[in-house]
Formats: C-alpha cells, sequence, structure tokens
C-alpha cells in the first residue's frame, strides 16, 4: 500500500495552508487600515482611461473553478493583486526561486495601484499560488518543488488545491508560501470599482522584469 501524498489535504480539505504542512510561510500579511483592507495591483498604462474613468474599476477577468468543496465560487470571476507592490516570494522565497516572477511578468503592467477595500467588501480572499506554481515548477523545470504528489501531466490538481486555499482576508494571519489577493465578483464585470483604486506610483521598469 503506498503512503498517503502530502497534497491529499489540499485536495479533500478547504483553507489549509502550507505552513501547517511544515513549509515556510510568506512573511507577508495583508495590510489594514481602520477602513479596511490594502492591497497593490500592477496595471498596464494603457489600461488607467478605462480604469480610472467613469464607471471603471478593476475588471475581473479571470473564472474562478468551482469544486464540490467551493460551489459557493460557481460562476465567479476575479482579479488578483499583491500583500505588497514587491513580496518576497516573487523573487526570493525558498521554492520556486524567480518563477513566480517569469509567470506574472507577462500579465503585470508597470504601474502600480493601490487598492483599499472596506470591511464590508463581501467576497476579497488570500490565496496560495504556490499551489499552481507546483504545477508550473514540475511542468518548466522537470520535478516538483515542494513535493505534495499531485498528478502534475494537466495541472488539474494543483487548480483544486489553489481554488481550495483561499480565505477570507479577514481571516488570513499568515501561512501561503506565495500569498496573493483576489477580490471576487459573481460573473465578469468590474471587481473593483475605481473609487477604491488610487495611483501608488510608476517605479523603475527593471523592478517588473524577469
Amino acid at each position: 500500500m503506498s503512503a498517503p501524498r502530502l497534497g491529499e489535504q489540499f485536495l479533500r480539505e478547504r483553507g489549509r495552508l502550507l505552513a501547517g504542512a511544515g513549509f515556510e510561510p510568506d512573511p507577508g500579511r495583508l495590510e489594514t487600515t481602520a477602513g479596511g483592507f490594502v492591497f497593490y495591483h500592477w496595471a498596464r498604462a494603457e489600461h488607467l482611461p478605462r480604469i480610472f474613468g467613469v464607471g471603471g474599476g478593476l475588471h475581473a477577468p479571470l473564472q474562478v473553478l468551482a469544486t464540490e468543496l467551493t460551489p459557493d465560487f460557481a460562476g465567479f470571476y476575479g482579479v488578483q493583486g499583491l500583500l505588497a507592490p514587491q513580496p518576497r516570494w516573487l523573487d526570493n522565497g525558498p521554492y520556486f526561486g524567480g518563477l513566480g516572477r517569469l509567470l506574472l511578468g507577462a500579465h503585470v503592467g508597470d504601474v502600480l495601484l493601490r487598492v483599499e477595500a472596506p470591511l464590508a467588501f463581501r467576497h476579497l480572499y488570500v490565496a496560495d499560488f504556490a499551489q499552481t506554481l507546483e504545477w508550473e515548477h514540475a511542468r518548466r523545470r522537470g520535478a516538483p518543488a515542494l513535493g505534495l504528489g499531485y498528478d502534475c501531466r494537466t495541472g488539474e490538481e494543483s487548480a483544486r488545491a489553489f481554488t481550495h486555499s483561499y480565505v477570507p482576508a479577514a481571516a488570513y494571519q499568515g501561512g501561503h508560501v506565495a500569498p496573493i489577493v483576489a477580490a471576487l465578483r459573481p460573473g465578469p464585470g468590474i471587481a473593483v470599482p475605481r473609487q477604491l483604486v488610487t495611483l501608488a506610483g510608476v517605479p523603475n521598469r527593471r523592478t517588473l522584469e524577469a
């Protein structure tokens, strides 16, 4: 009888943290203010008129995977952000090296936006992108980095574990290896209205390059 896979707990349970399985978590925490939660989003300059125009905001382009453990995500879409402009895991995490930067580099812009979501924001989560990176590491570099035992031929198990890693923002106290913020909404559309978004700065372009 084969030994149980380490990753089985993340496929069968919702809200489990990689730190609970002995992995070193990222030190980042969700920034809070008296009025809510702060996170950061890198946007492309050409998208700023759409973001800050009338009726604008951050659009939710990514459909969230719903599983038997997350039926409440059915039909939901999201936009992702970071706990800090340049979190440690992006380049210097203990498991994936610069793979996070490589993957996100193709999807982020060079303008930093600051989002302050009120405490009443209904669908704000912190998820562990390490569950996705595990499959990408195996696919690109020939072996998984965490040894969770997922079937890495398709990435399906990694995607399920990622969905199961969503923790409500108000409940997140650390524990993810590569935490990202996800703002969700039912159906495609604006997940974060423009009133919650401000321009945080435009750093040196090289900070965004893989």
